[in-house]
């Protein structure tokens, strides 16, 4: 490696003094020296997750989207697991863990049974808000062309 630095510098020499007009018996002096910048440095390999961190800062579209999916992951995680863990079919009276005990058996397994709410009340402007949307709704699929005309004139009135 040091013979072909060598031989650059010394043609980089030769082309230095041919194009200042170098000439020994006037005492002319050129040196050409290999010296390093800071950005040809070797720099340190960068490891992967430094290269998506630099990528990540240069990126807004990027942070977004990460930061949605960190949301939508922690509301999956503290929201719809334990959700669903009290949604699961809760065990009768008479089960503990799925697991009863008959006199003179062995433990015998049981599925789990369904509970259905204790009672359900009924809001009445729901119930009537409902009907008229299935009126609605029936009345569109009867008749798609008066319904899309007179979605137009909506639209229209301006």
């Amino acid at each position: 490696m040091a013979a072909p630095l060598a031989r650059r510098v010394a043609h980089l020499t030769a082309l230095a003094q041919a194009a200042v007009g170098f000439d020994v018996a006037r005492g002319d002096l050129l040196q050409v020296e290999d010296l390093a910048f800071e950005e040809n440095r070797m720099q340190q390999p960068v490891s992967l997750p430094g290269q998506l961190l630099a990528t990540a800062e240069g990126s807004p579209v990027l942070i977004k989207y990460a930061a949605l999916l960190t949301g939508i992951l922690v509301v999956v995680a503290f929201g719809v697991r334990p959700a669903l863990r009290h949604a699961r079919f809760a065990p009768g009276p008479a089960i503990k863990a799925g697991v009863r005990e008959l006199p003179g058996h062995a433990e015998v397994a049981e599925p789990r049974v369904f509970r259905p709410p204790d009672s359900v009340e009924v809001d009445p402007e729901r119930l009537r808000a409902q009907e008229i949307f299935e009126q609605v709704t029936g009345h569109l699929k009867r008749e798609p062309t008066q319904s899309s005309r007179l979605l137009q004139s909506w639209i229209h009135s301006d």
